[in-house]
């Protein structure tokens, strides 16, 4: 609270976007100390309204469904302070099932600074149908989909022939559970990521399953 006070009364960060994360349960509010934030989470899952905040603070500087985060599109490449955590994935095709558009907005963003060509789609059904058209190097499948489901989806990919079965898979999910994480490596995943998704990991396992892109092994 004391640092909302400060960030609201300093003439340099008075516009700032505050967001309170969380606050313990049955805690209520000043109206003095409410307008300190622009969003107070008093629902059931505060982290959920947290990401649907920050989504939308994507679009409203600037983003679209083909673009990130307020970044400059010339910009392209990652800075070079940020070389070693950012993967420079120019020239690669990633496909993404993900039917969560709060999601979809938040790896977007992530992918942005890697210059990788990104497709997102809601089920696995369109996923399979877009890869088998234009092969993907690398497929980002949610477990958790209308129609048909990631699991299922992974399967599917799996029997194509050539490289179009070969495709590194990582799966995403919000579940933990080593039964989960055992299902989706049977089904044939290369790699398994729970959400929210750690980005320096993710950028991490970007490398490790794309050595042959463009920078993306240097």
């Amino acid at each position: 609270m004391a640092l909302a006070r400060r960030i609201r009364s300093a003439p340099d960060l008075g516009a700032t976007r505050v967001v309170l994360a969380s606050a313990p349960p049955g805690a209520k509010l000043s109206n003095d100390d409410a307008a300190l934030f622009d969003v107070t989470p008093w629902s059931a899952a505060p982290w959920r309204r947290l990401l649907d905040v920050l989504a939308e603070m994507l679009r409203e500087n600037g983003s679209s469904p083909g673009a990130a985060a307020g970044a400059d599109p010339s910009a392209g490449k990652a800075k070079a302070d940020d070389a070693e955590a950012i993967p420079d994935l120019a020239g690669c095709r990633i496909l993404i099932a993900e039917d969560v558009a709060t999601n979809q907005v938040l790896l977007r963003a992530m992918l942005r600074p890697t210059v990788a060509e990104v497709e997102i789609f809601a089920d696995g059904a369109a996923l399979l149908d877009r890869h088998r058209a234009a092969l993907a190097d690398l497929i980002l499948m949610d477990l958790q989909l209308p129609g048909m489901g990631g699991l299922a989806a992974i399967r599917h990919l799996r029997k194509l022939d050539g490289a179009a079965g070969a495709v590194p898979v990582i799966a995403l999910t919000a579940y933990a559970r080593r039964a989960d994480r055992k299902r989706a490596l049977d089904a044939g995943t290369d790699a398994y990521m729970t959400k929210p998704v750690v980005v320096p990991e993710f950028y991490a396992l970007l490398r490790r399953l794309l050595p042959d892109c463009a920078g993306a092994g240097d």
